[in-house]
């Protein structure tokens, strides 16, 4: 088996040398003595090790920076993109295996292991497991609960439609004399003419609705936080709300080419609060607000 400095970690041609030919350092014999050289390393524990925490047989090998390296590209490729993070996991075992059979057979220098080094290693990486772990279920909850919810139902309403209060009533009156002679004048109980004009008044919107105009047909979804109905139709529809959400989405598109405008508001009370608009050939159109 090669001897390497133990300075350096250079390879020693002569098993008997004193004097390292690299380094120049002095080798004391009993630094070369069996009693002071590494353990074998366990091919099969690094591959465990890095199984369960990416990086841990990199440390089990003595390679520190490596293992370091390993656990975070496992972490950020599994967050930004499982696959990526997958394959790194797998080199990582990979790599652990090969590297301690090449300083058992003694291709590289056969570095020792630290106990503490694993122990504190194994901890700091299942935290950050479970850090990464939490980002990623919440980023997966806030997709879901953008795009899919139950089922609630609407109410549909005409545009045209509308709403009247009482009308008030106007009231004029018009004294007319009635004379008794040329000389004299006097005034009797005069007729009263009445005239009634009706005022209509149309009542102001009140809650909150999802407006879709187009002239054309389309489809789409409508509803609040966790709760998604899909719609369809043409021309201008109203979905209103019943109770009182929190958040609103809505999306809708065409069903033809046409380069109309179609329209998505979202009112509250009357106002618009936000909208959207889209006037490509089967466009979509897509709006959200937190009220």
């Amino acid at each position: 088996m090669p001897n390497f400095c133990p300075t350096c970690g250079a390879e020693l041609k002569y098993p008997d040398a004193e004097i390292c030919p690299s380094c120049g350092v002095r080798i004391k014999k009993s630094t070369l003595s069996k009693s002071n050289v590494p353990e074998e390393k366990n091919p099969l524990i690094a591959v465990l090790c890095s199984f369960f925490i990416p990086g841990l047989g990199q440390i089990y090998n003595g390679e520190d920076k490596k293992g370091v390296a390993l656990l975070f590209g496992t972490l950020i490729g599994a967050l930004i993109f499982l696959i990526p993070g997958i394959v790194v996991w797998i080199y990582g075992m990979y790599d652990a295996y090969k590297t301690s059979e090449k300083m058992n057979s003694g291709e590289i220098p056969n570095r020792p292991t630290n106990t503490t080094t694993m122990i504190l290693f194994a901890i700091f990486g299942f935290i950050m497991m479970i850090v990464f772990l939490i980002i990623g279920v919440a980023i997966m909850a806030a997709f879901i609960l953008g795009t899919v919810g139950s089922t609630t139902t609407l109410s549909q309403t005409s545009d045209t439609s509308r709403s009247y209060t009482p009308y008030p009533t106007v009231v004029y009156t018009t004294k007319i004399p009635t004379a008794t002679s040329d000389y004299s004048r006097s005034y009797t109980s005069y007729p009263t003419a009445v005239y009634t004009t009706k005022i209509p008044t149309v009542a102001r919107d009140s809650g909150v609705k999802v407006r879709i105009i187009y002239p054309g047909s389309w489809q789409g979804a409508v509803g609040d936080l966790g709760s998604i109905t899909s719609v369809q139709g043409s021309g201008t529809t109203d979905y209103p709300f019943t109770d009182n959400p929190k958040i609103i989405s809505a999306n809708a598109q065409k069903k033809d080419d046409s380069s109309s405008a179609l329209t998505i508001q979202i009112i509250q009370d009357g106002n618009i609060i936000k909208q959207a608009s889209t006037t490509a050939s089967y466009g979509v159109a897509q709006v959200s607000a937190a009220l």
